[in-house]
């Protein structure tokens, strides 16, 4: 499989697991998945897409030709075959591995013959064609330099591409030179190379010149005589054992000039400044990572690749000692070699199978020599510790898949959770809806209860309305009857009036008493007239009520029609709120089951953060081994790390001898001051007892007493001077002392105030991803602010703000280290509190989501700042110092970063960040690594072995330092601007802006560690110099260790790359000069406000409190609504209690003139029939009074004419007597009325005098169990108002049923026992007020 930066676009490639091949056509991120995809147009359709996923355009295929796959599932094709060469590797593998069983197996040969069977099999198998054209002297260059490349990546055990370019050693003769005087210097005891290896070198060279001659065949007379000088420098160095040779050097001398052949191979002298040192070197071969060549190639691998180390000059002239930029003094000079990029490639675990490496076709004879056998013994132990690595680089491999799995998987999990939020949102949002569905059903089914209510009462009203018009009813039913009884009265005034006439008529006989008579009926027609239109008035107002009766009816049975409907509404609705109750039910499982998953996120999250711990874990080891397998030397390295732990122990205890001696010089003092204050108590015990003596001998005299009492009084003054100071200082600590209890006592009194106060906070303030921990995170990004900067102060005091680079300084005194260990940690703090300054006003600005988001992550920002606090530990304990490891600080600046930047999107992270502080921080951060890179680009500049001033490190080194003191003066410039346009208002950051800035700190970061971890291992030996070689060797290295996969464009050398990372700083500072001269005015750019999230969540949270409280506050205004309507509801109900009593007792009373009107009926009947007879008899009365009438009137006439005839005859006695008949007849009517007078009166009074009638009842015992249930439910009543809360209410609310229910038994009762009063229908029971009026006053 490939790694990702060895893939390109238009690659051929093959599909592992699929067996399709195409070509790379997209390589990059998609929107589709998280991390890196590449797009593969297949030669058949038989992929999934045609390079568009979801409406994303990638890359255009014709249909189902378009694949998208992972880097770990691609194979580049060119890979795959296998020629000849590749088979003839692994006929040489199978064969090495042979002879190396059969060298274990010990079955008798010596070890010189199977050095002879593996070196035949090598030269039989290693034979190369050479070409048969003849090239031209530029193309025999590039073959020669091709072939370089070749024996160089054979030697390293790579087989790179053609377009990467090859590891390449300065070829200046000055190097050459001084290194071969070097390697000449060694001593007898150190180890060197044997015959044997010697002859293997020397037929390597005649077999790379033969191959030259035969394709070179103009050149051969020129190279002829070169050859021989080097066959000659080549015997030298064989019949030298003692000289080693550079195996470096030795790998390319094939195809050096022969110039520089011969003057590598020539053996310097020794100088005066040098000397020898004994086991220095130690053979170990370079890690591949092909499998185990045959032993023929691995000799010559080994010898090639045998570093022989320079020889210490530690009697070496001294250069000048520099302070911090020792450039000024020093030009700087072009470089002179490259290195080979991707040099720990080879430490990946792939195979890539290439030809099999040369092996000289000519053996020497091997020489047992014990030396040598001892090499080979550790040569094997190192294949079996690299067999081991193999086997750790496969476990590693297999934890980076298993990693990108997991990571995979992560994204899947994530992608879930971002979905389950969206279905979590989507359901709260739905049961928001549900519940104002509900709430809104609630008010509708409120409402359709009132009018419920409302129609019951209008039912009732309409009942008692029929009651009331039966009432008015049988009242105008009375009504006529009494009408009925006026009439006939009025017909027997009538006859008695009629009676009057008559005898009127036969007192007045001939009289003109005929024209009243006739007037008298007139006027009774017209009132018998008035009577009939009466009678039809009250006819036409009972058709009108019955009408309206008949429309009540019909309006009531409408009513009740609708209250059916709005029973069934009610019904659905419940049975919609029973659904709705059952999908909230639902949606609450489906709540938990997302929290359950958010939990199994954050375990996930938490595992994935273990994981990458031990994955770091592994990667450290990995390093560490890498580091084991570079180094050559490990006697030396043993005795130098043997050294520094003894120097180190020894730090240790002389800091602890210091300390016992500290307080061994306490003690003596306190013994001291003890021992003289017990002599002083000694004296003055003595001088007093010779005072009492001498008073008791009576022999003082006053001199001696006065002496006496002088020098008491001189004591007392010096120990009352000394008891003073004691006292002070007892009373300062004593005081120190107290105000340590009282701010005790007020930190535990201020941690029960926030218990108690976040006791009192409602539960949601409190959950994860609250308020609570936005407080939190506020509060540890502010703390750990603070506690960077006091480390940042601290560390500028233990350690020195400034070295000289000298080779005592480095190596004996250890300033240097310290100050390099100073600018890194202040560099990784600085840029940690960038960061962090950045991330906490984010967060004080944004919106309060980003906030919740950051508080998540509460627990893991806990945990880095315990690995600060670990940090600071050191610092407070004293244990900072230049061996500290600080990946702890760069592990916590990776996550805070990352945590930063993955919280908030690109365009709110540039809105939300604090330019002025961004720039003023960001200078510190440049200004300390700028140091960092001076001071350690001045420590290598300075180790460099004399002699080695023209090679590409010392040109590197300088360079770095030069522009590090460049961009330093820019740094103190930009400072001053800066400070002095502190009220300039900023216009707004970009985003290609801040990507640069945060690529240039990247860059100078990842300087930074290449250069101080190649200066640690540059310096460990203390032998006062380092060569190029091996130098430049460690900087490549680290390179490839700690610099980012570039892409093609990018440099891939060590200078480039430290030249690149100059430019990219001096690129910044160029963009900070012209924003702080410009004065144009960003007028698209809007920033947001400058608000606090926090006070405005805080403004937030008080106004929904307020809101609560506001409708606490309206809902105990209605609650008291609610008490005094029910209050006016229960003196409505005692009311119409009593309503009720009074109604009671108006039926009785009622009944009983029920009873009297009965009796009264049956009167008037008798007297209507009473009023008939005497109707009958007045007729006959009439009949004979007409007779009579007719007869008098006859008499009348005869009377007229007898008083005509006798009027001629009239005396006065006719006169009076007439007079005398009209006066009896008038006092006759007087008599005849008072009597009718006096005896109506006297029936009136015995009609009155009467006592009304008893009629026995029996008691009805439903009327008992009435009266029961009733006193039973009052005593009910009365006691469930002592009852409170929800029970009581309940209660209260049952017998009010009970009550209702009771209440209709009565009505019914009192119906059926008053059947007059109730009539079957669906009227009320009392009479209209319109009737009322009616029917008049009577009513």
């Amino acid at each position: 499989m490939m790694s990702p930066r060895e893939l390109k676009l238009g690659q051929r490639v093959e599909v592992t697991g699929k067996n399709l091949q195409g070509k790379v056509a997209y390589v990059g991120r998609t929107n589709f998945a998280a991390g890196l995809w590449y797009g593969v147009v297949l030669d058949e359709p038989l992929g999934k897409n045609n390079g568009s996923v979801h409406g994303s355009i990638y890359f255009k295929c014709p249909t189902n030709c378009g694949l998208f796959v992972r880097a770990q599932q691609l194979v580049r094709i060119a890979e795959l075959p296998k020629g000849g060469d590749n088979r003839k590797a692994d006929e040489m593998q199978r064969d090495g591995a042979r002879a190396k069983l059969s060298r274990r197996s010990g079955s008798g040969k010596s070890v010189e013959e199977q050095d002879n069977q593996r070196e035949q099999q090598a030269s039989t198998s290693g034979k190369v064609k050479a070409t048969s054209s003849t090239p031209s002297p530029q193309h025999k260059n590039r073959n020669t330099h091709s072939s370089m490349e070749t024996s160089l990546a054979k030697t390293s055990g790579k087989f790179l591409a053609t377009h990467q370019q090859p590891l390449q050693l300065p070829k200046n003769p000055v190097t050459c030179e001084s290194s071969v005087r070097n390697s000449q210097s060694k001593e007898t005891g150190e180890v060197t190379l044997s015959p044997k290896k010697s002859s293997d070198i020397e037929q390597s060279k005649k077999h790379s010149q033969q191959e030259t001659n035969e394709t070179n065949q103009p050149a051969s007379k020129e190279v002829e005589p070169k050859n021989e000088n080097e066959l000659q420098s080549t015997e030298a160095a064989n019949s030298m054992l003692d000289t080693p040779v550079n195996p470096l050097q030795t790998s390319t001398i094939g195809q050096l000039p022969p110039q520089k052949a011969s003057a590598q191979l020539t053996p310097p002298p020794l100088t005066c400044n040098q000397r020898r040192s004994t086991s220095y070197t130690q053979l170990r071969p370079t890690r591949i990572s092909q499998p185990k060549p045959t032993t023929a190639q691995a000799q010559s691998s080994t010898a090639q690749l045998t570093l022989a180390m320079p020889v210490p000059l530690a009697l070496a002239p001294k250069r000048s000692k520099t302070s911090m930029s020792p450039t000024s003094s020093i030009k700087r000079v072009a470089p002179a070699a490259f290195v080979e990029p991707r040099f720990l490639e080879i430490l990946r675990p792939q195979f890539t199978p290439g030809p099999a490496l040369r092996t000289p076709s000519s053996v020497a004879p091997p020489l047992d020599n014990p030396e040598l056998r001892q090499l080979r013994e550790e040569l094997q132990l190192l294949r079996g510790q690299k067999s081991e690595d193999k086997l750790k680089l496969l476990e590693l491999e297999r934890m980076r898949i298993h990693n990108e799995q997991l990571m995979e998987f992560k994204s899947q999990i994530m992608a879930q959770q971002v979905l389950l939020q969206r279905e979590l949102q989507r359901s709260r949002h739905e049961l928001r809806e549900a519940q104002d569905v509900s709430s809104k059903l609630k008010r509708e089914l409120d409402e359709i209860a009132e009018s419920i209510e409302l129609l019951t009462l209008d039912k009732e009203m309409a009942e008692e309305r029929m009651e009331t018009l039966q009432m008015e009813l049988e009242m105008a039913q009375e009504r006529n009857d009494e009408l009925s009884l006026d009439v006939e009265i009025l017909k027997a005034e009538q006859e008695e009036q009629q009676g009057q006439r008559i005898e009127k008529s036969e007192k007045q006989i001939g009289s003109g008493v005929t024209n009243q008579s006739a007037g008298e009926f007139l006027r009774l027609e017209q009132y018998n007239q008035r009577l009939r239109e009466t009678v039809v008035r009250l006819r036409d107002t009972l058709a009108e009520e019955k009408q309206i009766g008949q429309r009540t009816h019909k309006e009531l049975e409408t009513k009740h029609s609708e209250i059916n409907e709005l029973k069934s509404i009610k019904e659905l609705l419940s049975r919609r709120v029973d659904n709705m109750e059952m999908q909230l039910m639902d949606l609450k499982e489906q709540v938990d089951a997302s929290l359950g998953a958010e939990a199994m996120v954050t375990q996930l999250a938490s595992l994935k953060l273990e994981l990458e711990d031990r994955v770091k874990l592994l990667e450290d080891e990995v390093n560490e081994l890498e580091a084991l397998e570079q180094i050559q030397e490990q006697l030396i390295e043993s005795n130098q790390e043997l050294e520094t732990d003894l120097r180190e122990e020894i730090d240790k205890l002389s800091g602890h001898v210091k300390i016992l001696e500290q307080q061994k010089n306490a003690a003596m003092e306190s013994l001291y001051d003890r021992d003289v204050t017990i002599m002083k108590f000694r004296d003055l015990v003595r001088q007093l007892q010779e005072q009492l003596q001498l008073r008791a001998d009576g022999t003082l005299s006053i001199e001696d007493f006065s002496s006496a009492n002088e020098s008491q009084q001189e004591d007392g003054s010096n120990q009352s001077q000394t008891d003073y100071q004691h006292i002070f200082s007892v009373s300062k600590a004593y005081g120190r002392a107290l105000e340590q209890q009282i701010k005790t006592v007020e930190l535990r009194l201020q941690r029960q105030h926030l218990e108690h106060v976040l006791a009192f906070v409602p539960e949601q303030f409190l959950l994860r991803g609250g308020e609570h921990d936005v407080v939190l995170v506020m509060l540890l990004l502010e703390r750990m602010n603070e506690k960077l900067t006091i480390v940042c102060q601290a560390i500028n005091e233990k350690f020195p703000t400034a070295c000289e680079f000298g080779r005592d300084a480095i190596f004996e005194g250890y300033s240097v280290q310290r100050y390099i260990f100073r600018s890194q940690c202040l560099y990784l703090l600085k840029s940690l509190q960038l960061v962090l300054q950045q991330f906490r006003h984010g967060l004080t600005h944004c919106d309060y989501e980003l906030c919740t988001h950051a508080a998540i992550y509460r627990s893991d920002l806990d945990a880095q700042e315990q690995q600060l606090d670990e940090f600071v530990r050191l610092l407070k304990t004293g244990q900072l110092d230049e061996h500290t490891n600080c990946e702890p600080i760069q592990r916590v600046l990776h996550y805070v970063s990352g945590l930063h930047q993955n919280l908030m999107p690109p365009q709110t992270l540039v809105e939300l960040l604090d330019e002025q502080q961004l720039y003023e921080a960001l200078i510190e951060v440049y200004e300390a690594g700028l140091d960092a890179v001076n001071a350690n680009a001045g420590l290598m500049h300075t180790i460099i072995q004399l002699g080695h001033e023209q090679t590409a490190s010392f040109s590197c080194m300088q360079m770095l330092m030069e522009q590090s003191c460049a961009h330093k003066q820019k740094l103190k410039k930009l400072q001053r601007k800066l400070s002095g346009s502190k009220t300039a208002s900023w216009t707004g950051m970009q985003c290609a802006r801040y990507q640069r800035i945060m690529e240039a700190n990247e860059a100078l970061g990842t300087l930074i560690r290449l250069l101080g971890c190649t200066a640690r291992e540059a310096s460990k030996d203390s032998n006062g110099g380092i060569a190029h070689e091996k130098l430049w060797r460690m900087l490549v290295l680290n390179y490839n260790k700690f610099a980012p996969s570039q892409e093609a464009e990018e440099p891939r050398e060590v200078d480039a790359y430290s030249q690149r990372c100059m430019q990219l700083l001096e690129e910044q500072f160029d963009e900070l000069f012209a924003l702080l001269d410009s004065t144009d005015v960003n007028t698209e750019y809007v920033r947001h406000p400058t608000c606090n999230t926090l006070q405005e969540r805080a403004a937030q949270v008080k106004r929904h409190y307020e809101d609560v409280k506001n409708l606490e506050l309206t809902v105990a205004e209605r609650e008291k609504e609610i008490k005094s309507l029910k209050y006016t509801a229960k003196m409505k109900q005692q009311d119409y209690s009593e309503l009720q009593v009074r109604k009671e007792m108006a039926e009785k009373q009622l009944s009983k003139q029920c009873h009297v009107l009965a009796g009264f009926a049956e009167a008037v009947e008798q007297l209507e029939q009473s009023i008939l007879a005497k109707e009958a008899a007045l007729g006959q009365a009439l009949n004979m009074l007409a007779d009579k009438l007719t007869s008098l009137e006859q008499s009348q006439e005869h009377w007229k004419e007898q008083q005509q005839a006798d009027s001629a005859c009239l005396t006065s006695t006719t006169i009076s007597s007439n007079r005398e008949m009209n006066m009896l007849h008038q006092a006759l009517r007087q008599e005849r009325s008072l009597r009718v007078e006096l005896q109506g009166s006297e029936m009136r009074k015995t009609f009155a005098a009467l006592e009304p009638l008893h009629v026995p009842q029996a008691g009805s015992q439903e009327l008992t169990d009435l009266e029961k249930d009733l006193r039973s439910l009052k005593n009910q009543w009365l006691l469930a108002h002592l009852e409170m809360g929800a029970a009581g209410r309940q209660r209260r609310s049952e017998i009010e049923l009970q009550g209702s229910r009771v209440l209709r038994h009565i009505f019914h009762t009192y119906c059926t026992q008053h059947p007059h009063r109730a009539k079957n229908t669906d009227f009320g029971l009392f009479i209209t007020e319109d009737l009322r009026r009616a029917f008049g006053q009577n009513f």
